[in-house]
């Protein structure tokens, strides 16, 4: 594989942490595009990264950023948004990918990486599920100018930084002994943030990818609330998962909305009323079996959850 230049959007983010250490490792020029680039300086850290300040929302900035690039993989994305009327999303998922799509187009940029959503469409239940069906279309219009787009739906993503399990287990120590779970029976597929690595780094220049859509997932089902079990089984904590369902249910997540951070929303709550599941295998053209979570998870989740080598070694550094 050629070393490119690449510009990322989103690239501070969870998936773009670990999507850096594998571009910088495969030997690629990186510009990550960020409104604050001094909350980030950690990622300069690694070689062969430029950190730019850039309003993504203009149109004439991304325009230049993007000229002499050889790809633009756009990670941008968020599970929740300030008010409760899809405006957060639209202007993040929808209106984002249209003015990436234009500024590739006028920086002449013709291979474009997008990451969406397991279940994306224009008559999912959620407000973020449809944003990213609407953003799709708009990273899909590419095409029409040549470029050759490639996109990504993971389900629900784990990894040692991640705002899922994570978050599951804080919010356990948070609330002792009996854990209320809204949407308890959804049923997910999660995969491993480095599996959605190698499928983004391996696209970049494999033909095959070219105009192609994937819908990622990791190798087991489960319902929410086996996993939420599993997570506090290897944190040590001693809870009684209590599944809530109906009123009950959208009563807890309007309530958790209020909670700093909003570790869950009636938005959310609405996403896993469509089964976060694949229903055909990982793609055999990444060349990898997807990673369980009982593999990895024990490293970040157990009693010693600070050792940075084995995070590492975990990033197949």
């Amino acid at each position: 594989m050629r070393a490119m230049n690449i510009s990322l959007i989103g690239g501070s983010g969870f998936v773009g942490r670990h999507l850096i250490r594998r571009l910088v490792d495969q030997g690629h020029q990186l510009k990550i595009l960020s409104r604050h680039p001094q909350r980030h300086r950690e990622i300069l850290l690694s070689p062969n990264v430029k950190m730019v300040k850039a309003d993504p929302s203009d149109l004439s900035t991304l325009s230049r950023e993007f000229q002499g690039m050889d790809a633009i993989i756009n990670l941008a994305g968020i599970l929740n948004e300030p008010k409760h009327n899809g405006a957060g999303f639209h202007r993040v998922h929808v209106e984002l990918p249209a003015r990436i799509t234009q500024a590739a187009k006028s920086a002449r940029v013709f291979r474009l990486l997008h990451v969406s959503a397991l279940n994306a469409s224009s008559d999912a239940p959620s407000f973020y599920l449809r944003s990213k069906a609407d953003g799709e279309t708009r990273i899909k219009a590419a095409a029409e100018y040549g470029a050759e787009v490639t996109l990504f739906r993971p389900s629900v993503l784990f990894g040692f930084d991640d705002q899922f399990t994570n978050r599951f287990k804080k919010l356990m120590e948070m609330i002792p002994m009996v854990f209320p779970l809204p949407g308890a029976r959804a049923r997910l597929q999660p995969l491993y943030v480095e599996d959605l690595v190698t499928a983004i780094a391996s696209s970049l220049s494999k033909n095959v990818t070219f105009g192609q859509d994937y819908n990622l997932c990791g190798p087991n089902r489960y319902f929410l609330h086996e996993i939420v079990s599993y997570i506090a089984a290897q944190s040590g904590l001693e809870r009684t998962i209590l599944p809530f369902s109906g009123r009950a249910e959208r009563f807890q997540a309007r309530m958790m909305e209020w909670v700093p951070g909003k570790p869950f929303t009636r938005d959310n709550l609405a996403s896993l009323g469509v089964n976060s599941i694949c229903k055909t295998p990982f793609p055999e053209e990444f060349g990898i079996s997807p990673t369980p979570l009982e593999q990895v998870a024990p490293v970040w989740l157990g009693p010693h959850a600070d050792r940075y080598d084995e995070y590492r070694s975990l990033a197949r550094r």
